[in-house]
């Protein structure tokens, strides 16, 4: 089995900004308690339902999106709790606060059909977050079809309300729904709350493989063990449908949670080798427990025990939907063609099964049930470990410099190598050689095996504890040619190969300051992928520390180049003196109603050849085109594609492009230089700054001239006006509206990096862009797959934009479809 399993198709989606429904009317402004059944803390989560509805004849020249926003928007005169929002008071007890906020609506339109979804759409639906695209708090999305179907996805918050069990087809309040305010008491402990045992809900400890044995039909444990596990079934019954209803019953229209999960125990013995009628008498069972008395039992239950979670462990919860309505949901397209859950299990409760009523393409009526389980773990991962220092290292606090603790680099960034297999080194494990070279290692940079504190006035410094940096293991059941021909990012299931491991992204201060993963193929090969805390160190510093972790790999006692600190020589001046403006800093308000910046990234990657060079310098004048470097003229391309993309609407908009130049390198290396080892952060950001009328109107080299006139301006003295300018100003942070970003790593030797397994196939960051820096553009050194030497350009941008950018490029380059550069793009 493959770590990626999910759909090659695509789903191409144009949506509109999320909006707020409000009631149609006037409503009352005031705070309704939740039940105790409401507010118990196993339902406080949100529940996605979706709804497919075919093209009508009868509707045509009707919009769906119009159709309901309106209907929705009168049924919250009715039902105003739902445009409210949660308060938590007392104890946690939850409340609504009729606000009449709304509710969030989105409208979008797809460019497929319902054959798309297949002859019979059923759940899992391909890319179902384009359906219910999940900008924060959102609640419905209407999608429409090029078929003149449509789709209605929602999420609401359970907590709040449960789908009532008859579905009522009125147009008008005939349902007194004040019920559900005057009567959360129905549903709310006694007084004083009483738990006979008898009727108390059973929380149990139970291992929770035990239940897969059972769903997935695996060979139990052994006969000797299996008394230790147990399993649990629990069955939805809704306050409606008791075995006793209520006396007097729930009004009509009372829409809160009115339900309980009355339970039957087993072990796995008794449950996997009796006959299935003893499994059918324990759900008889469990189903007689649920009366009257049991729901207020439940009730007083989270009153006495402080709202107890749900047993979850080896627990399989079955909810019956069969009978609730939701076919007969009809606005005006008749019914859907499905009307139900999206998914087996909610959040973190995977046990969750759905029983759905369904009428399948050949018209065979009968219910589909929705499973979750975990697959066959393609990945097989060690728990993570902490590697310190092969020996003794001093304890001491080591202060960053001014260039190092800046707002802008509090952040982390990813480097990865992937390396074939190497018959000379059979039988060598990587992950052990590299384990054994990185603890020698840190003895030589020790200020990495500690932990980074924050001092007076939020200053940064390494307390070098020698705790040390965090290191898995793992192996995975795939080759290298799951990753394609050519290795380029973004690369499939990608957080498979550096798992997110507690305490390795909880903010820069008081964790581990790298996280290390070696990720053992079928065919030999591997992948290595760290995650680097930015403060520490640029690329090129981390680039000397991997190189000396390889030295130590191949024989060598110590690094060839060994680490030096001395922070202090990127510090303030004193007194601090700022020569520059400094437009990387200077924080440009949006003047542009460009909402790309809301939807969900596109990472990209792009190889250009001398061939895609040649093309682009064939736009310039021969003299300009002659007299300038390959990365002045890609950059400068790049910058106006990239611009061009996001669509700006104000042409006085400002953009701007920041070329990452370091101090250790001309034009801006100090003077004297920083010393052979400095690991630090040594780079500087000098701008160019433009219009968009401008950028995308005037000739390509009216780019190329900001390209150039930025790079001019990195020198030593900009390199001390900017740490100054961290002194002066406090660490501002760096301007991101409408820039272009570009780190250039083409000279950096990264790819010389040799553990004794040879050079990577490709050795760099894994996408574009850092946590909430998206314009951040890398350029990589790259060999593709035919031979060609030139470099990788890693490009993060909107869906939308980066369709646009690739037209954009493809135009200038003048590439037939066969001769395109090679790309690969994922929506992450």
């Amino acid at each position: 089995m493959v770590l990626q399993k999910s759909s090659s198709m695509v789903l191409k989606v144009r949506r509109k900004p999320a909006e707020s429904v409000a009631p149609a009317g006037p409503t009352p402004r005031e705070l309704k308690l939740l039940s105790d059944i409401d507010d118990q803390k196993g339902l406080r989560y949100h529940l996605p339902l979706v709804q497919f509805f075919p093209y009508q004849s009868s509707m045509a020249g009707k919009d769906p999106v119009h159709v309901i926003r309106e209907a929705l928007s009168k049924a919250l005169v009715f039902y105003y709790p739902l445009a409210g929002r949660l308060r938590e008071g007392p104890r946690g007890k939850l409340m609504v606060d009729c606000t009449g906020e709304g509710v969030l609506f989105i409208e979008a339109d797809a460019d497929v059909t319902l054959d798309y979804f297949g002859v019979d759409p059923l759940p899992p639906f391909p890319c179902f977050d384009e359906l219910l695209f999940d900008v924060p708090f959102s609640d419905d999305g209407v999608t429409r079809l090029k078929c003149g179907g449509f789709i209605f996805a929602t999420r609401f918050g359970i907590g709040s309300f449960f789908v009532p069990e008859t579905h009522q087809e009125s147009h008008s309040s005939t349902i007194n729904t004040n019920n559900y305010h005057h009567l959360t008491t129905k549903l709310s402990s006694s007084n004083p709350p009483k738990l006979p045992s008898s009727l108390a809900p059973k929380r149990l400890m139970h291992c929770a493989a035990c239940s897969l044995l059972v769903l997935l039909n695996l060979p139990p444990p052994s006969k000797s063990s299996l008394h230790a596990y147990g399993v649990v079934i629990q069955l939805h019954c809704n306050g409606k449908t008791l075995t006793k209803r209520f006396i007097p019953p729930l009004p009509e229209g009372y829409y809160g949670n009115a339900f309980v999960l009355p339970t039957a125990v087993s072990t796995v013995e008794m449950l996997c080798r009796r006959p299935l009628s003893y499994a059918l008498e324990l759900v008889k069972k469990a189903k007689k427990e649920a009366t009257e008395e049991y729901v207020h039992s439940t009730a007083d239950l989270m009153v006495i025990k402080g709202r107890p979670a749900f047993s979850m462990t080896g627990s399989f919860i079955v909810s019956d939907i069969t009978k609730c309505g939701f076919r007969d949901v009809d606005y005006g397209w008749g019914k859907p063609l499905y009307s139900g859950l999206v998914r087996a299990g909610i959040d973190d409760i995977s046990g969750v099964s759905y029983y759905v009523p369904y009428t399948n393409s050949r018209g065979v009526h009968g219910r589909v049930v929705l499973i979750s389980l975990p697959e066959e773990d393609a990945m097989k991962r060690k728990p993570a470990e902490l590697v310190a220092p092969a020996g003794p290292t001093p304890h001491e606090l080591k202060l960053l410099s001014d260039i190092d603790d800046q707002q802008a680099l509090r952040i982390h960034y990813t480097v990865v190598q992937i390396f074939p297999y190497q018959a000379s080194m059979a039988g060598k494990d990587p992950a052990h050689v590299i384990r054994e070279a990185l603890s020698k290692a840190l003895v030589f940079y020790y200020p990495f095996a500690g932990r980074l504190r924050e001092g007076p006035r939020g200053k940064l410094m390494v307390d070098c504890t020698g705790e040390g940096v965090l290191f898995m293991e793992a192996d995975a059941d795939v080759t290298l040619d799951h990753f394609g021909v050519d290795f380029l990012p973004p690369f499939p299931c990608f957080d498979e190969l550096l798992c997110d491991v507690p305490s390795s992204h909880d903010g820069i201060i008081n964790s581990p300051l790298l996280l290390f993963q070696v990720t053992r193929l079928k065919c030999g090969g591997f992948i290595f992928v760290i995650r680097v805390n930015h403060t520490m160190c640029d690329g090129s510093g981390f680039m000397q520390f991997l190189k000396g972790i390889a030295e130590i790999a191949q024989g060598a006692g110590k690094p060839s180049i060994l680490p030096v600190w001395c922070r202090e020589l990127l510090c303030a001046r004193d007194p601090p003196r700022v020569t520059y403006i400094h437009p990387e800093y200077n924080q440009l308000p949006l003047q542009d109603d460009n909402k790309s910046a809301s939807f969900k990234p596109c990472h990209a990657s792009f190889f250009f050849g001398s061939k895609e060079i040649d093309a682009m310098r064939f736009l310039l004048p021969p003299h300009i085109a002659q007299s300038s470097n390959t990365f002045d003229v890609l950059t400068a391309c790049l910058w106006r594609c990239h611009t061009a993309a996001l669509h700006w609407q104000n042409p006085n908009q400002e953009v701007r492009f920041m070329c990452v130049a370091n101090a250790r390198f001309e034009p801006c290396r100090l003077n004297p230089p920083l010393p052979e080892g400095y690991y630090g952060n040594a780079f500087v950001l000098p701008a160019a700054v433009s219009t968009v009328a401008k950028l995308c109107g005037r000739p390509l080299s009216y780019a190329l001239e900001l390209v150039k006139k930025a790079k001019k301006e990195a020198s030593e003295e900009y390199v001390h006006s900017t740490a100054d300018l961290m002194a002066i100003k406090g660490r501002p942070a760096l301007s991101l509206t409408g820039s272009f970003i570009v780190s250039d790593i083409t000279k950096s030797e990264i790819r010389d990096v040799d553990y004794g397994w040879g050079k990577p196939l490709y050795i760099g960051p894994d996408k574009a862009g850092i946590d909430d820096v998206p314009g951040l553009s890398y350029f990589i050194p790259y060999t593709n797959s035919k031979g060609e030497y030139g470099r990788v350009v890693l490009i993060c941008l909107p869906e939308e934009a980066m369709k646009r950018f690739e037209k954009e490029l493809h135009g200038i380059l003048q590439i037939k479809d066969k001769q395109k550069p090679i790309k690969s793009i994922s929506n992450l």
